[in-house]
């Protein structure tokens, strides 16, 4: 019976496209993601302060002066 030794084949040394890509596409994707984020944050505030406003106006509308 004789022992046969194989070598690994080599692992490829470069990394995916996907994790190896041009930074400045990647800046330019998270720099409109983080402002679409940041519109929407201020959307909600505006609705809430004026859920709230009005909210506030119909009570002071009911008390005695």
């Amino acid at each position: 019976m004789a022992v046969v030794s194989t070598t690994p084949s080599p692992t490829p040394s470069t990394a995916p496209t996907i994790i190896v890509s041009d930074s400045s596409n990647l800046t330019v994707i998270f720099g409109v993601f983080g402002l679409l984020v940041a519109v929407i944050g201020i959307a909600i505030g505006v609705l809430q302060l004026r859920h709230m406003t009005r909210r506030r106006m119909k009570l002071e509308v009911f008390e005695l002066p």
